[in-house]
């Protein structure tokens, strides 16, 4: 059995996005409004889109490059999954740019 390890990444690594698969299948949809839990039955489905990526990848590379930190998680060195923080916005505050 594999364990995820969670690694602070430089933006070299930024391009391991790239073997994220978003791709899923989607029948409902939850909101909580009200105090209270509910959902729409919804069928949707998101194919695996490369295009996704291109779209923020020179966003998160910058932000990177500027200080953010670029947090991996990896199952041996397969990226499955991340965040990008801006830290440091205010005393104690950050920005989650993605996740």
């Amino acid at each position: 059995m594999n364990l995820i390890e969670i690694r602070l990444l430089g933006s070299d690594a930024l391009d391991k996005i790239y073997h994220i698969d978003r791709s899923e299948e989607i029948h409902r949809q939850y909101q909580f409004s009200n105090g209270e839990l509910s959902y729409t039955k919804k069928d949707l489905s998101i194919p695996h889109d490369p295009d996704f990526w291109d779209r923020h990848f020179n966003e998160w590379t910058s932000a990177n490059d500027d200080g953010a930190a670029f947090f991996g998680a990896l199952n041996n060195e397969v990226l499955a999954g991340f965040t990008i923080l801006k830290l440091d916005l205010n005393p104690g505050v950050a920005q989650i740019l993605a996740l």
